[in-house]
């Protein structure tokens, strides 16, 4: 499940189907759809498929703020009396992309220009390139993608041990979080088979070790800070390091002084001029890199 980009007064059916999340022969005999604040619903949730195991339901974006994120949290009750929950999340767009030119970018374009000072029209095509590749050498750096981002069937190695953690975190609360090891779904839960610790992406195994070999665990799930819109989760510090390790990049770029170890001045005194990532900037990133065992 991907986030879906969608714009203001875009229409789309939306729905899951939760066969595996239930026994066999249950059915949903009640369904209940919640819509954040920005959506609205067109009609009432259809329960459907083969065995009424499909929630959807239809709905119209009317936010008008680009780049928030949004949620459609489909609830379910079965004839057993489960209750079932997921969520389908959207990011409003416009026609101008909203965060630099790429997925991964950190910042708004207004945020980097506020930051930056003046910045002439002729310069923000580039500006919005620098946005998006330091956003990626963030994540390169850390070893993660710290934008939100939705994470399909990403298999990876056991380590036999009873803690393993997910590459991407935080990961979104409510989201569709599925573990499988060694194909078979797993129930998070005390009294069940893991616990996630959303914060930090842990995985805690119940009373016994991950199985140990390659490409035995399978997760799905949405990881990352939010970075724009009225629910902001991307930490100030790590947006600040953001905004100057790019007004230090722009600045490069005006004075055309790319590849450049030192400057001398008429009076024969000498500037250092530093390449890559800022020092103070990597100490904040320090801080963010991807939890290993």
């Amino acid at each position: 499940m991907d986030i879906r980009e969608m714009r203001v007064g875009e229409k789309e059916t939306v729905g899951f189907d939760f066969a595996d999340d239930l026994s066999a022969n249950e059915y949903f005999v009640t369904a209940g759809v919640t819509l954040s604040t920005g959506l609205s619903a067109n009609g009432a949730p259809f329960i459907g498929g083969n065995n009424n195991t499909q929630i959807s339901q239809t709905f119209t974006v009317d936010a008008n703020t680009s780049g928030n994120y949004y949620a459609v949290t489909f609830t379910g009750t079965t004839d057993g009396g489960h209750i079932k929950k997921k969520v389908y999340y959207i990011r409003v767009v416009t026609d101008t992309a909203p965060l630099g030119i790429g997925i991964y970018a950190l910042l708004r374009l207004d945020e980097a220009k506020a930051y930056i000072g003046k910045v002439t029209d002729e310069d923000t095509a580039t500006l919005e390139r620098i946005i998006d590749n330091v956003s990626r050498e963030f994540n390169v750096y850390t070893d993660r993608t710290l934008v939100a981002f939705s994470h399909t069937n990403v298999y990876f190695d056991g380590n036999g041990k009873e803690v393993m953690y997910l590459p991407n975190y935080p990961v979104i609360s409510g989201a569709n979080t599925a573990i499988y090891e060694d194909g078979i779904l797993l129930t998070e839960g005390e009294d069940n088979d893991f616990l996630l610790y959303a914060d930090t992406g842990k995985l805690q195994r119940i009373n016994k070790t991950w199985y140990f070999g390659a490409k035995t665990i399978k997760a799905t799930y949405i990881a990352g800070y939010i970075c724009t819109g009225a629910n902001v989760t991307l930490p100030e510090d790590l947006r600040m390091a953001a905004l100057k390790q790019i007004a230090y990049e722009f600045g490069h770029y005006q004075h055309r002084d790319w590849g450049i170890d030192s400057v001398t001045y008429p009076d024969g005194s000498k500037t250092q001029t530093q390449q890559g990532l800022l020092k103070d900037v990597q100490v904040v990133l320090d801080g963010y890199r991807r939890y290993t065992l």
